[in-house]
């Protein structure tokens, strides 16, 4: 079909990929992120895969896929040494301290942020709700290992030819307990957090977006 979907970074990527990359004969469609007919709900998700590559014993061009994922994953190929040097980010399987332009201090300020691992977690309703600041509900419940790695476990299931859905399930009912019991947990100590805060927002696409009618539950 010679098709492939892509997890874009943002709007300008296909500009980036147009002007900086070579792509100039770019054929693409776009489509938003997909929710369910009911609407949003207060449900846990899983935001981004972790980058599991894997090649099926029945792809086509078997030898070319390979020579693709090698291509992506070489520390020390020309993908890892353009990507990093070029300021397009930073990537978990190599050195990113050697390989980025050092005198490009705009670079270096967000390698010394990176290296401590800084990160803020969907922070839309930080700025509505009462409390949300000092809550480590979701973040603790996307952290914990006491359940396996989802995106591997799907991947094992498909690979070995079995019904993937019972155990997409079972994470997600497992992982979804884990935040009501943090939530459960803060609110015994006082704070006002609540699973309603952790919903999605309402819009609709193309509309202007207002707090106060995306979190009626939340006060400024």
């Amino acid at each position: 079909m010679n098709q492939a979907a892509f997890y874009v970074d943002g709007a300008m990527m296909p500009s980036v990929w147009r002007d900086s990359m070579g792509f100039k004969d770019l054929d693409y469609g776009v489509a938003p992120m997909p929710t369910p007919d009911s609407g949003l709900k207060g449900k846990l998700t899983k935001s981004l895969p972790r980058p599991n590559l894997f090649v099926t014993s029945k792809v086509r061009n078997k030898d070319a896929a390979w020579a693709f994922v090698q291509f992506m994953t070489d520390p020390n190929g020309p993908y890892a040494k353009g990507y990093v040097a070029k300021g397009y980010g930073f990537l978990s399987f190599v050195d990113n301290g050697k390989l980025f332009d050092g005198n490009d201090k705009a670079l270096q300020d967000i390698f010394n942020i990176a290296k401590k691992n800084y990160r803020v977690f969907e922070p839309n309703y930080l700025l509505a709700c009462n409390d949300m600041d000092k809550s480590t509900a979701l973040a603790d419940a996307m952290r914990s290992n006491t359940l396996p790695e989802e995106n591997a476990s799907v991947i094992e299931a498909l690979v070995k030819n079995q019904d993937w859905k019972p155990v997409a399930d079972r994470l997600t009912e497992g992982r979804q307990k884990l935040l009501e019991a943090n939530i459960a947990a803060e609110r015994a100590k006082g704070l006002s957090t609540s699973l309603e805060y952790f919903k999605k927002a309402s819009y609709r696409f193309g509309t202007n977006f207002g707090y106060s009618s995306a979190y009626p539950l939340c006060k400024n």
